[in-house]
């Protein structure tokens, strides 16, 4: 019992972080957050937890070695303090039911209704810097690494390297993956990537957070969300979809 009301009160810790006037505490729990606001950062990315934060970061690592990324803090002030700095910041947003029933099944703890709370303030936050940023839908980046680099260096003229998405750089960027979870010590139901394990707990979190009078609000700042990126970033990144090839 006490360990469920810990993790519930870390994520509400959570959105008290997000204010960026919070940013000179959580920088003394360097431990909790190796990856948070280092001035030296060549970008930061940043997103709800389970939105695809491992994989786009592993990408980036795998083709950019010696890449620095403020990462993983899974706050909204880390994103503020790169604006701030005028460092490239990539803001990554999944849909609320699948990002909170990840979460729950990752943390086996969380309630739904917390997370839901946590993952609209932690956009909410962030409404002023949304001209400043990059926004990147899940499906967006995961199917499409290479072309996501392709947008974030149109977005913030950067030469970053990539290259084409095909089976051997999924096996490759896979492989990648689970090698961070072996470091991590990640079971399946941690794990980087789907497995059916992980699917099959979800659904019981999926009705929970259906039943949570949070999600309709968190369905409907999903899709502002969407659509003001499409507004944001349609002109500036038009035409590479079409692919420019490997840059390596």
């Amino acid at each position: 019992m006490l360990s469920i009301v810990y993790k519930n009160l870390v994520f509400f810790f959570s959105v008290l972080a997000n204010f960026s006037c919070s940013g000179s505490i959580i920088r003394k729990f360097k431990k909790r957050y190796p990856h948070y606001a280092h001035s030296d950062a060549d970008i930061c990315i940043e997103g709800f937890p389970r939105s695809g934060n491992t994989f786009l970061v592993a990408a980036l690592q795998h083709w950019n070695p010696g890449l620095k990324i403020d990462h993983h803090s899974h706050l909204a002030s880390n994103i503020k303090v790169a604006v701030k700095n005028k460092i490239p910041a990539v803001v990554l947003v999944r849909e609320p039911l699948e990002a909170v029933s990840s979460a729950m099944v990752w943390d086996g703890k969380l309630n739904a209704s917390i997370g839901l709370y946590s993952y609209i303030h932690f956009y909410q936050s962030l409404s002023d810097c949304l001209p400043s940023v990059l926004l990147m839908e899940f499906s967006e980046f995961t199917q499409r690494p290479d072309i996501a680099v392709q947008k974030i260096n149109q977005r913030f003229d950067l030469s970053l390297k990539y290259r084409r998405y095909d089976d051997l750089e999924r096996e490759a960027i896979a492989t990648y993956l689970a090698k961070h979870d072996s470091r991590s010590d990640r079971g399946l139901t941690s794990a980087s990537l789907p497995n059916v394990e992980k699917e099959d707990l979800k659904i019981g979190c999926k009705e929970a957070i259906n039943r949570s009078m949070l999600i309709n609000k968190a369905e409907c700042f999903f899709n502002a969300l969407v659509s003001r990126r499409t507004i944001l970033h349609s002109d500036a990144l038009d035409g590479l979809e079409s692919y420019g090839g490997d840059q390596s």
